[in-house]
């Protein structure tokens, strides 16, 4: 289920059965593949970092080999910077879009489910409100006590 939570900062965050999305949840949706590489571009300083993605949705930085479960301490690590947004700064190179188009992606696409689910739910409680009053008035029907 999608909810919609606030940080601190302010920032909306939307979760998936109330936790961050991962790069795992990706993978296991199948809108990205395992071994699909990663490169983050640091264009005003000349430098650019690369990775892969791991059969477990990990981050793995090339050419040293070590995973992150998180794009952004993958970033963080790779560059040697504080705090970067790994989520905007990894481009997967196939699809030529940011990890975070992908993950909005998963993100749209469970908001459809849900939003799907939750219409089945809706209709099926006004079919079933429908039949039961059918079936009362099939009794009263039945036993000559009309409404």
């Amino acid at each position: 289920m999608l909810e919609q939570d606030d940080d601190a900062g302010g920032r909306s965050m939307y979760l998936i059965d109330g936790r961050r999305v991962m790069v795992s949840d990706l993978l296991d949706a199948g809108l990205i593949q395992a071994g699909a590489k990663l490169v983050f571009r640091r264009t005003r300083i000349g430098k650019t970092y690369h990775a892969t993605v791991t059969d477990k949705g990990r981050i793995r930085l090339e050419p040293d080999g070590e995973e992150f479960r998180s794009p952004s301490r993958a970033a963080m690590v790779a560059t040697g910077m504080r705090a970067v947004d790994g989520w905007r700064a990894w481009l997967v190179v196939d699809e030529e879009r940011l990890l975070d188009a992908v993950r909005q992606e998963l993100l749209d696409r469970e908001i459809s489910r849900v939003a799907a689910t939750t219409n089945q739910q809706t209709e099926d409680a006004i079919r079933q409100r429908i039949h039961d009053r059918l079936r009362q008035a099939r009794g009263r029907a039945d036993n000559h006590d009309p409404e």
